[in-house]
C-alpha cells in the first residue's frame, strides 16, 4: 500500500492517464474528475480508499509526475462535480468516437448527468501512418503500412494500382495496427513483390479502428455455448442515442449480455461497442433482367464468368473481389468472416479525455468541459 497526501495523489493520477503536452484546460478538467472520482469511492477496499490500476484510476507514483499537472490540480484545488448536492460518479476513458453515451447504452440504467453529447476526438488519430489493404496475385490479402509500398504506376484490368515492397519481410497483418499477439502477421512481402491496393485505412487508433477479420470459430470462442455450430450470421439490431450497438445476433438469436458495454469482451475485445460489422460471406448480386440474390455462407456456390476464360466456381482458395458503383472493392468470402470497424475507446461514460484535449484546443475552459460531459452537474468546493 502507499500512503500519501490527497493533493500528492492526484499529480501521479494526470500524470498517469494524460501526456506533459495537453493543454492546461483539459488536465484541470481531468483533476477535477479525477478528484471527485477518488472522494465518492471512500474506504472502498476497507485497509485502502483506491486502486493503482483502470479498475479505479491509474497511478503510477512520482515517476510519472510532471508539472503541469502539479499546476492544474493546484488550480483547482478543493473542486468537486456535484448533482442535487452529491457528489457525482465521474467516469470518464479514452475516446468516445465523436459522441458519447447515454448510462443506458453502456449499463442499462439512467443516470441524469451521463447524456449523450458531441466529442471533438478526431486528435488521438493525428500523426498516424496510412495502411494500405492488398491482395498478392495468389489471393493473399491483408493490411501493409504504407511507407513499406511504392506504386508502380500500373494498373490491373479493374483500374486497381499496382504497388510492390520496398523492403525484405514486412509484415502483412489482418488489420491496420502492430500487436502481434492480438494481430499477427498473415505473411511477409519482399523488395519487388508486387501486389494490388485494394483499400487504405489509417493506422488503428483511440479515435478510429479496424479489428478482424473473425472466422466462425475464432468468435465461439468467446461467444462460447450461446452458439451452436457454425457462426453464418452476426448483426447489430439494437443501437443507443449515440448509435452504439446495444443488441447482437448471432444467426438471427439474441446474443446474451449482462449489460450492453459487455458485447465488447463477448465479440473479442473490442475497443468500444460504437462500431460496424462487415458480413464477407454475404453479398447481393445483381443478374440480367434485374434479377438480385443475396449470397450467404453456405448457399449454393456462386461462378464467375470472364471475357475470355471459362467459368469458374468461387470457394476458399480462390477468393471472390467485388466491387461497388463508386469503385470501392472488398472480398467476398466462401465462408462466413467478420470485419468490425469502429470508432471511440473505453466505455464512453462521461468525460472523453482525447475529446477534452479538444475543446480545450477549441478555446474551453475546464469548466465548460466538465459541463460538456456530465449535464446538469455543479462544480463545487464542499
Amino acid at each position: 500500500m502507499n500512503e500519501l497526501p490527497f493533493q500528492e495523489y492526484l499529480y501521479s493520477v494526470l500524470g498517469s492517464e494524460l501526456g506533459a503536452s495537453w493543454p492546461a484546460e483539459a488536465l484541470k478538467a481531468q483533476a477535477v474528475a479525477a478528484r471527485t472520482y477518488a472522494l465518492k469511492q471512500g474506504m472502498k477496499y476497507g485497509i485502502a480508499h483506491i486502486s493503482d490500476t483502470t479498475t479505479d484510476q491509474a497511478y503510477k507514483g512520482v515517476s510519472v509526475e510532471f508539472p503541469t499537472a502539479l499546476e492544474a490540480v493546484k488550480a483547482t484545488e478543493g473542486e468537486v462535480l456535484t448533482y442535487g448536492g452529491s457528489l457525482i460518479d465521474p467516469l470518464y476513458y479514452s475516446n468516445a468516437g465523436g459522441k458519447t453515451a447515454e448510462s443506458t447504452e453502456v449499463w442499462g440504467n439512467a443516470v441524469p448527468y451521463l447524456k449523450s453529447a458531441s466529442s471533438p476526438d478526431e486528435g488521438a488519430q493525428n500523426g498516424k501512418k496510412t495502411w494500405y489493404k492488398i491482395v498478392t496475385p495468389s489471393g493473399r490479402m491483408g493490411y501493409i503500412r504504407s511507407d513499406y509500398a511504392q506504386a508502380t504506376g500500373e494498373k490491373n484490368p479493374a483500374g486497381l494500382p499496382y504497388y510492390e515492397g520496398n523492403t525484405t519481410g514486412t509484415n502483412v497483418r489482418g488489420a491496420p495496427y502492430v500487436d502481434d499477439t492480438a494481430n499477427p502477421s498473415l505473411f511477409t512481402v519482399d523488395i519487388g513483390d508486387r501486389f494490388v491496393v485494394i483499400g487504405e485505412a489509417v493506422e488503428s487508433n483511440a479515435y478510429a479502428w479496424i479489428r478482424g477479420p473473425f472466422d466462425s470459430a475464432k468468435l465461439k470462442e468467446k461467444l462460447g455455448s450461446q452458439v451452436s455450430g457454425s457462426i453464418t450470421s452476426l448483426e447489430v439490431t439494437s443501437r443507443g442515442a449515440s448509435g452504439r450497438a446495444t443488441a447482437v445476433s448471432v444467426n438471427g438469436q439474441p446474443v446474451k449480455a449482462a449489460y450492453p458495454d459487455s458485447l465488447r469482451g463477448l465479440l473479442g475485445g473490442l475497443p468500444s461497442t460504437r462500431f460496424e460489422i462487415e458480413e464477407t460471406g454475404r453479398y447481393t448480386i445483381q443478374g440480367a433482367e434485374g434479377t438480385v440474390r443475396t449470397r450467404t455462407p453456405g448457399s449454393s456456390p456462386v461462378y464467375i464468368a470472364g471475357g475470355t476464360a471459362a467459368p469458374r466456381k468461387s470457394d476458399a482458395e480462390a477468393p471472390l473481389f467485388v466491387m461497388n458503383g463508386a469503385g470501392q472493392v472488398r472480398a467476398a468470402t466462401d465462408d462466413a468472416q467478420f470485419i468490425f470497424k469502429g470508432t471511440g475507446f473505453g466505455h464512453g461514460l462521461g468525460m472523453s479525455q482525447w475529446g477534452a484535449k479538444g475543446y480545450a484546443e477549441q478555446g474551453l475552459d475546464y469548466r465548460a468541459i466538465l459541463r460538456t460531459y456530465y449535464t446538469g452537474a455543479e462544480i463545487t468546493r464542499p
